[in-house]
């Protein structure tokens, strides 16, 4: 029979310009599987391990550290090395005491940030779409693929924050005027702006005006990521 779907392997040299790892010192790298986050936005864990944090020299040794149930991803021990994990999802490695963050720096690449434990307990989450369901609840889709429930406070592009691992939400950071905002993408990625003002310039798309690191300049707004 014929194969079906993707390949299974990812070269090096050919990784996403998320992976912020070296492209020449070995052939093959960790393909994320298909999970929260999106093929081209995401670290598999076992590449985040061993080559992010250098906890193992092998493959071989950071699986053992995988099976052994050391890692955690938003409060969740995960054991699979092509799990992805992506933008503000929390790692954390109880037996060592670290927790880390993950972050994007100017050139769209994913980064970890270090919190402590406690600050590990709470995640942001960005609102990609609001629905109604059966009688009348209001259903919030994350960008990390979870589902949460909301009202009509709750807007697309507005961000919440979580408590982990019950994913509850602990409160609402609305995308409006004043709001404090990451640039997930584009030539201002990276960038923590203010938000000035929101103007619609087609259908239903909006050019965000902010104020941030080097002056005011202009984005669109599924660029901009709320935060505290």
């Amino acid at each position: 029979m014929a194969k079906k779907g993707g390949s299974s392997h990812l070269k090096r040299i050919s990784s996403f310009r998320a992976l912020k790892v070296p492209k020449k010192t070995h052939e093959w790298l960790i393909k994320a599987s298909p999970g929260p986050h999106k093929l081209e936005l995401s670290i598999p864990i076992g590449v985040l391990v061993r080559d992010y944090l250098g906890l193992a020299a092998s493959s071989r040794e950071m699986k053992f550290i995988l099976n052994h149930g050391e890692v955690f991803v938003d409060g969740r021990k995960i054991k699979s090395p092509d799990f992805p994990v992506g933008l503000m999802d929390v790692v954390t490695l109880p037996k060592v005491g670290k927790g880390y963050r993950i972050g994007i720096d100017s050139h769209e690449r994913l980064t970890l940030n270090e919190v402590t434990l406690e600050e590990a307990k709470a995640k942001l989450c960005r609102i990609r779409s609001k629905v109604k369901v059966r009688k009348g609840k209001i259903m919030l889709g994350l960008h990390d693929g979870k589902t949460v429930p909301g009202d009509s406070n709750y807007g697309v592009g507005d961000s919440v924050k979580l408590t982990l691992p019950e994913n509850k939400i602990e409160r609402l950071l609305k995308l409006a005027p004043g709001a404090h905002c990451l640039i997930i993408k584009g030539k201002h990625a990276g960038k923590i702006c203010t938000l000035k003002e929101l103007r619609m310039v087609g259908n239903r798309k909006y050019e965000a005006h902010v104020d941030g690191e080097g002056g005011a300049f202009i984005t669109s707004k599924p660029c901009l990521f709320v935060i505290e």
